[in-house]
Order: structure tokens, then sequence, then C-alpha cells
């Protein structure tokens, strides 16, 4: 649920109120530490691209609109961009990975069925999303309508580490928000290896200025995570960098009638997942020091 801060009963008290605009890019300079992370991943990056060309004739059979009730995917669809779609087909079908975890559902839970009934994959859907954009419950294995805050965490950390989690969720940290259940607790549960997809991530740039209401804050937190590993972060793709730096490339992989209708709609054949590999990092667990 989309929502401005002004529409929550309470009064926040701040005595410097901050300047809710674009810090990075768009009229200000990108952020040259995360822009150096994802440039040390170009060369793979771009032969990832390359590689999108062979489903260039499954990719032909998806409509480029479609009713939005329809269990089908479909190219323009208002939520989930080209390229995002292209990238978690390819992920699924690349890895074939025993389940495929997605906190929040919808257009993305289309392309997945699809990536899983083209390669005949052996992959497992699991939904996690209190109230999706569109029905998907006849298309996920395991349907979960909460919030993922409320979902035991075991579900994670049971997962095997050819996995793939897929985060979709409200884009903002609060005292148990989803994004920070995420981050605090789901991700260091994960196994080392499985892979990771966090959705409308602009970096290097900031969030769009058209967004600046919407008070998203998840892409700092991720910021923050990718900045304490530096180069050594296990990226695997950057979307909205791609998308950017690999435009020629990218409409080269499409068939022209999907990059005609995508680029008439949004100019440019583009998406905002960052997907990596979950580090393998030591938390030293010892017993909890202040037990309840």
């Amino acid at each position: 649920m989309i929502f401005s801060a002004k529409d929550i009963d309470m009064k926040l008290d701040i005595n410097f109120p901050p300047d809710f605009r674009p810090r990075y890019g768009y009229a200000c300079d990108i952020s040259k530490h995360i822009l150096a992370i994802f440039s040390h991943h170009d060369a793979k990056m771009r032969e990832m691209v390359k590689d999108l060309a062979k489903y260039r004739t499954l990719f032909s059979a998806i409509p480029i609109g479609a009713d939005a009730k329809s269990l089908q995917p479909r190219w323009i669809n208002g939520w989930f961009p080209s390229l995002d779609c292209m990238m978690l087909y390819h992920l699924l079908a690349q890895r074939n990975p025993p389940t495929y975890v997605e906190i929040g559902s919808g257009n993305s839970t289309k392309f997945a069925r699809r990536a899983i009934e083209d390669h005949r994959l052996g992959t497992r859907i699991v939904s996690i999303d209190p109230e999706p954009r569109t029905e998907v419950d006849a298309i996920a294995d395991e349907v979960i309508r909460s919030g993922v805050e409320s979902v035991d965490v075991s579900l994670f950390s049971q997962l095997d580490t050819d996995s793939v989690v897929f985060f979709d969720g409200s884009h903002r940290c609060f005292q148990n928000s989803d994004v920070t259940v995420f981050f605090i607790d789901i991700l260091p549960e994960l196994k080392a290896g499985t892979t990771v997809g966090i959705h409308d991530v602009y970096w290097p740039w900031d969030y769009p200025p058209a967004w600046v209401e919407r008070y998203y804050n998840e892409q700092y937190m991720l910021g923050t995570y990718m900045l304490a590993f530096g180069l050594a972060f296990p990226l695997i793709f950057a979307c909205a960098h791609a998308a950017r730096t690999f435009q020629r490339e990218l409409a080269e992989v499409l068939p022209e009638a999907v990059v005609a209708a995508v680029q008439q709609k949004s100019g440019y054949v583009g998406g905002s997942g960052v997907w990596f590999e979950k580090p393998a990092i030591d938390y030293g667990m010892t017993p909890d020091p202040f037990p309840s």
C-alpha cells in the first residue's frame, strides 16, 4: 500500500527537518562509491545481457499487454519493468533453484511461473504477501497471505543454498516493518550463496524525484550493506545501472515489437532490481546476553 507520511495520524518532531530530495544523480552527482562496485562487475553484466538473446523466441511468445487478471505474464504491466522480467526469468532458468521465495507477489510471480513452465524446472514458488496486486494463488505452490514480519524466520534458514529469494515489499524501513525484518532477521539467516534480489533499487542514482513523498528508504539499507563489502560485494546484476549502461545491447535482446512498446511506454528498456549472492559471514553467534 502506498501512503504518505502526512497520512499517518502522528506528529513527528524533528529539530532539523531533512530536505527531502534526491541526493544522488539527476541534478547531483551519482554515488561514486556504489558506482565503483557496480562498474567492477560491468564485464560480467554485459555478458549476462548478451546471454538473454537465447530467450528471444520465448520472449516473443509473451504478450505485450494482457488482462491484468490473467495468470499469464505481460511486458507492459505497470509494476515490473521489462529488464526485471527478463532477469528474473533468466536467473530461474539458469539456476533451476529448488525453491523460489518472493516477498511481494504479482507480475513477478507470473514471469517466474512462465520460466518454470518454459524450461520444465523443478522449482517451487512460495508467495509471501498479505495482499498481492494481482491474483496469483493458482500459480504459487505455497501461499502465505500475511506480512513477512509475522513469518517464522526458520522458513528462510531452512532454504537450500541454491534457492532464490526476491524481496519486493513496502520499501520502507521502520520499527518492525518488512524492510527492517528482511535486513536484520532474514538476510543473516540465508545460507551463503543463496541468490537474493531486491526490487526498486536505483543505485548509483537516488530514487526518482517524483517519488519523494513515497519516503522510500530501503535502497539506503542495501547501499550500506554493499559498501561494507566494497569490491568484494558478490553482485550478480544491477538492473537500473545496466539499463543506463547497456541500453543498446538490451534493445537487441528483446523482440522488436516488445522494444517498441516498452520504449513508447517508459522511454527505455529498464528495471530496478539488484541481484547478489548472500555473502559468507561469520556472525559469531553467542547466547543472548540480555535474555527476556
